[in-house]
């Protein structure tokens, strides 16, 4: 039998873990799962039908970057824009934030290994790492800001 502690602690790991899974950090971690499985799919199926690699790639990314779009608005997010300008507005932001955050992880890699000399490898995990955290920020602060507004059930998708 379990003491009145360890029910208590065994209550507290609950409490814990449905709010974690609830969370948007969660959600997050999950569309970026999502995101990089449709990346692979796209890039695979792209080099089977005998595309250059460079341009499947290039397809691949675009196609992560729509997905992107959509399930962070969806599902992690979960926001709602009052008008057509407004959607148009976001993603312009949206665009303009991954855009950033590519750019980043494409010539600070260069610089990086070329300038510093760091191994190549763990310069792309640590600027992954960076541009993840970047893409959460903007993502949370910029792109997908809630707006005030008079109901929850109006506005464009």
């Amino acid at each position: 039998m379990l003491n009145k502690g360890h029910s208590e602690v065994f209550a507290l790991y609950r409490h814990i873990t449905k709010k974690f899974l609830r969370s948007e950090v969660f959600r997050y971690v999950l569309a970026g799962i999502s995101v990089t499985i449709l990346n692979i799919i796209v890039y695979s199926v792209l080099l089977w039908t005998g595309m250059k690699y460079f341009v499947a790639n290039l397809f691949s990314l675009l196609a992560g970057k729509v997905w992107g779009y959509f399930v962070n608005k969806r599902f992690v997010y979960r926001t709602k824009t009052q008008n057509v300008f407004d959607l148009v507005k976001e993603i312009f932001r949206y665009s303009f934030a991954r855009g950033a955050t590519g750019f980043i992880d494409y010539f600070g890699l260069i610089i990086l290994v070329e300038i510093f000399y760091f191994d190549e490898r763990i310069s792309k995990y640590f600027l992954t790492s960076i541009v993840i955290l970047l893409n959460y920020i903007f993502g949370k602060f910029i792109v997908f800001k809630r707006l005030k507004r008079k109901s929850h059930d109006q506005g464009c998708t």
